[in-house]
């Protein structure tokens, strides 16, 4: 799998493992899962490698599902790196998370229900708000030219397309909209505090009129 990242990062060869461990130790960490650090890099940098039994052992301690997760859901999201992606590849991402890490939630299965509404942390679950359902939201937002992943990665909070894994199917998403540019993505996304609030920001500048803009959701 380490391989396969060569040809999709804008990182030399020595730097890649180190922005992709933090990625997902940070992606993880937005959502209270705390992930090591070392484990992550671990994983990244043992795929395919022949390991002594004490050497496996580490490794299948390290391959939480959580680091897993983001890895699979990293490896589907080459089907549209830089670019935005349709309907079924965020299905598809959201489906290679694996139901060890979504709780309860169906991988893959849009939720059903209004727009995201409130405070984009919504403290005590998610709260929604009548108007287009989800799937006509998404249909939206895939058709839309995203000149910043960073802002399309706010309309996707904001949609909420499942019933869990959205923040981190999203993360995964802004990754590849980027081109892979996890150095930004990290610098973004590092300060749980500062990541919400800006994500805050952008959704205001959303609610309430870029539903109306170039489509028919009203």
């Amino acid at each position: 799998l380490f391989e396969n990242w060569q040809g999709f990062l804008n990182e030399s060869y020595e730097q890649m493992p180190d922005q992709l461990a933090q990625f997902i130790v940070n992606s993880n960490a937005i959502e209270g899962y705390d992930v090591d650090l070392d484990n992550a890099l671990f994983v990244i940098t043992s795929q395919g490698a022949e390991e002594g039994s004490y050497e496996h052992y580490q490794l299948k301690l390290a391959n939480s599902p959580y680091i897993r997760s983001h890895l699979d859901g990293l490896a589907e999201s080459k089907e549209f790196s830089g670019g935005v992606p349709n309907v079924k590849q965020i299905k598809n991402v959201h489906k290679a998370m694996g139901a060890d890490v979504l709780d309860d939630a169906l991988p893959g299965y849009l939720r059903s229900g209004g727009l995201l509404g409130g405070d984009v942390e919504a403290k005590g679950g998610p709260t929604y708000v009548s108007g287009p359902d989800v799937a006509e939201a998404l249909i939206w937002w895939t058709g839309r030219e995203w000149q910043d992943p960073f802002k399309a990665h706010t309309a996707y909070e904001l949609i909420h397309p499942f019933g869990d894994g959205n923040g981190r199917s999203g993360r995964i998403i802004l990754a590849a909209m980027t081109n892979y540019d996890l150095r930004s993505v990290n610098s973004f996304i590092e300060n749980k505090s500062s990541y919400l609030t800006e994500l805050e920001r952008i959704g205001k500048e959303f609610q309430g009129k870029f539903w109306k803009e170039n489509n028919n959701l009203q």
